[in-house]
């Protein structure tokens, strides 16, 4: 039986971040110790609440770096093929850590071409060399001896360092590492378990980089955290396996209309692979139902924004959508209930978006068009850098919470009151 008219108009009241604005309130709070901690997924801290979003024109190994640098994350977009998306997400795994789990490592007779190869591709600098029957490290080969090889299709043994490696004990502190690494002039320490196997490896440059991002958004090993975009179906299964395999620490559902069957089947399955390290989000939606069924399948996370902005193609090619501060209220409102973090999508254009849009309950959002011609996002034309956009948006964010007296995240999601701005006095 059709629905009567009626039961066809949705009651909700139908807001933008413009139709509104956050009433100040009694603070304490001065802008520069506001705390913007936040998470961007169930089990995903991060130290600013914003995401540079998977487009080709803003996301590769550059920006996901400065992002995961300035405490929040890049999402590797995914217009590329698996096996260079990967590599991308090694890339940014492997520019700086406290250990490098993942360390490359050659055998004696591997060729110095082969090495130099290694040490191109992957950016790195000093690469162990191991007994190829047990393991066991034999030594070390840095960009420095490679320059002084004369014949590359000789092999590495002939050329390893073995008299200056320093090794350091996994079961040892950390902290000890750069002590050691002044005591004994070395640049790399190789960090081996108890049969001598390399198990890691510390640089000087990675503690260095450390040092110059204390507020970077790491993983356990100290690696810049970095997320990536795939798509649903069979085809983007090879994808996922290769992601996961790398290191990645979310993998995103990018997908216009979140609220479908491809989209809670691939939940479904990468749930179903090796992902116990690995978060989820889907997206995107616009409803309360459509965030239930995600977090249903095993989202770990949700990301909101349909019919958003004037080019949306939702929008103009199907008629449909929801308001950007509609859609976050109804979606925050239910994905507090189950503790699962909520991404703003879209529509952010000023700092008071991005405040409005925290304000409403999201704990993180998404940057495309703001980042696309800065330096990072590998423009052609860059007009500037993303450090200072964030920097800028951030500023308003912290005013923001001085404003409405919320001196972290978690209030500011929740105490905030709105108003909304009569249309014809928008400017008054």
């Amino acid at each position: 039986m059709p629905l009567s008219f009626s039961e066809r108009i949705v009651p909700n009241v139908s807001l933008t971040f413009d139709d509104v604005l956050l009433v100040p309130a009694a603070s304490t709070v001065l802008a520069n110790t506001a705390d913007v901690r936040t998470r961007l997924s169930k089990n995903i801290a991060l130290n600013i609440p914003l995401i540079s979003a998977p487009m080709d024109s803003v996301t590769e190994e550059a920006m996901a770096i400065l992002m995961a640098q300035l405490g929040g994350i890049g999402v590797l977009h995914r217009n590329m093929a698996p096996g260079k998306q990967a590599e991308k997400i090694r890339k940014v795994k492997r520019f700086q850590s406290r250990i490098n789990r993942g360390a490359m490592s050659v055998f004696p007779e591997t060729s110095l071409a082969e090495v130099a190869d290694i040490q191109t591709r992957y950016d790195i600098s000093g690469i162990p060399v191991i007994d190829s029957t047990t393991k066991a490290v034999l030594g070390i080969i840095t960009h420095s001896d490679l320059k002084k090889a004369s014949d590359l299709s000789a092999e590495a043994g002939s050329l390893m360092t073995k008299e200056n490696m320093v090794t350091l004990s996994s079961k040892a502190d950390i902290r000890d590492a750069e002590k050691i690494m002044k005591e004994k002039n070395v640049k790399h320490l190789i960090v081996v378990d108890e049969n001598q196997r390399c198990v890691g490896m510390i640089t000087a440059a990675d503690l260095d980089k450390s040092k110059k991002s204390p507020h970077a958004a790491i993983d356990a090993n100290g690696c810049l955290r970095v997320a990536a975009a795939v798509g649903v179906g069979e085809e983007h299964f090879d994808r996922v396996s290769a992601l996961i395999d790398e290191g990645v620490d979310a993998i995103i559902i990018d997908d216009q209309h979140g609220h479908h069957k491809s989209v809670i089947d691939m939940v479904t399955f990468i749930r179903r692979q090796r992902s116990g390290n690995v978060d989820v989000i889907a997206g995107n939606i616009a409803t309360s139902e459509g965030a239930l069924t995600l977090i249903d399948a095993g989202a770990d996370g949700v990301k909101v924004g349909v019919g958003v902005g004037s080019t949306s193609t939702p929008r103009l090619m199907a008629g449909v959508g929801v308001p950007s501060l509609t859609a976050l209220m109804d979606v925050t409102e239910t994905c507090m209930m189950r503790d699962i973090p909520v991404i703003a999508g879209s529509g952010i254009r000023t700092p008071g978006d991005l405040a409005k849009s925290l304000a409403s309950g999201a704990s993180s959002a998404m940057l495309g068009t703001l980042l696309m011609n800065t330096t990072e996002s590998m423009s052609k034309n860059p007009t500037g850098t993303a450090a200072d956009i964030i920097g800028d948006l951030l500023e308003g964010v912290r005013l923001s919470m001085s404003y409405t007296g919320c001196p972290t995240m978690k209030e500011f999601r929740t105490q905030p009151r709105f108003i909304r701005v009569d249309t014809h006095h928008k400017n008054s």
